[in-house]
């Protein structure tokens, strides 16, 4: 089945792995259609398929085995350099990321979950602070990758 999608996609569309962009081979206008989650989507024949998902099909020649994953949490973010397969805890973990920072009562609050979902809090009245705990909170806990 993958094969034939393939050749489907290539038939209609260019598709530029480093941005991300899928661009029609018959109007030349690159598709920036969302769904109601906020991600691209392209109709492919009759069906409609996430943008992610035909960049990865037409850069890797398969479809994924897992949930794909933007690592920089840009759901319209393409690139192929900002996409990876993801178990659903690593996809969780990712979506919880933000930047964690509120502003509540005049001051800045960073929350992050370590991998237990025990919640950890940090109280500023400098967003740059909680700004900071949070980043060294991320890399503590293993979110960099």
């Amino acid at each position: 089945m993958s094969n034939e999608l393939l050749d489907l996609i290539r038939e209609k569309f260019t598709i530029c792995h480093e941005t991300g962009e899928i661009i029609s081979n018959r109007t030349g206008k690159v598709y920036t259609g969302l769904d109601s989650y906020g991600y691209i989507q392209v109709r492919v024949g009759k069906k409609m398929m996430k943008g992610h998902t035909i960049v990865w099909l037409s850069y890797h020649g398969t479809l994924p085995t897992k949930s794909l994953d933007h690592i920089d949490r840009n759901k319209t973010n393409n690139s192929i350099h900002n996409l990876r397969e993801a178990c659903p805890r690593l996809q969780k973990r990712n979506a919880d990321l933000g930047d964690g920072i509120t502003k509540r009562n005049g001051r800045y609050r960073a929350r992050i979950r370590d991998w237990n979902s025990k919640q950890h809090e940090f109280y500023s009245d400098s967003y740059e602070d909680a700004l900071a705990w949070r980043r060294a909170k991320e890399i503590e806990y293993g979110y960099e990758t």
